[in-house]
């Protein structure tokens, strides 16, 4: 019976410095294709992830009929009690390249996927985009929490993308957000700091 148990906390650190590659590819009526390249579910989770290399995820599936998600980074939990203020989950991409992409026909055409996703984390994280050995290139959206900080520093990071996607549903609300208000590719909840020294290129925002 594990009724009310809190799952186990995560420390520790993950580190991809070469090259880690995932593919899910389904075809049929009605395909299924689920990809991840990192995933992490705990309660707490205070460990530190760092890219390095290229982490490559593709979900790829042949009608649109289907389930398609490509994930890079992936936090989940459940009941994971209070956090404390050590309790902070951090992911470096220094200079590494991440591409999380979904296809719909079989590989033709692209859209992106969720690179970093965060937004299940139970504690505060912090998502460092650094270039000190060249620069970085994330393709794929980043989900974060409002308690959440983005710190690009030290050197240049290429994202095409959108911070916190799912504020594109409320173009459809009346009064709401617009599509103009999404141009900078950034819009929603958390925090977005450019330090001195680093450097943000966004990407075909609106695709």
């Amino acid at each position: 019976d594990t009724v009310g148990l809190v799952p186990a906390a995560l420390t520790g650190e993950i580190t991809n410095s070469g090259s880690l590659t995932v593919v899910a590819n389904a075809s049929g009526t009605a395909p299924s294709a689920i990809a991840t390249g990192i995933y992490m579910e705990s309660g707490l989770n205070s460990s530190v992830v760092t890219n390095t290399g290229a982490l490559n995820v593709d979900a790829i599936i042949n009608v649109d009929t289907g389930t398609v998600s490509a994930t890079g980074v992936n936090l989940v939990t459940t009941n994971a009690g209070v956090p404390g203020v050590d309790d902070i989950f951090t992911f470096v991409n220094d200079g590494g390249d991440i591409v999380v992409r979904q296809s719909v026909d079989g590989g033709g055409t692209w859209t992106r996927g969720m690179a970093i996703n965060v937004a299940g984390s139970p504690n505060p994280s912090v998502i460092n985009l650094l270039g000190t050995s060249g620069d970085g290139s994330i393709y794929g959206n980043i989900d974060i929490n409002p308690d959440d900080v983005i710190n690009v520093e030290d050197g240049t990071t290429y994202f095409d993308g959108i911070i916190n996607p799912e504020v594109l549903a409320l173009t459809a609300v009346p009064g709401s957000i617009t599509a103009a208000d999404l141009d900078s590719g950034l819009f929603g909840e958390g925090a977005l700091n450019i330090q001195a020294g680093g450097n943000l290129i966004l990407a075909d925002p609106q695709v």
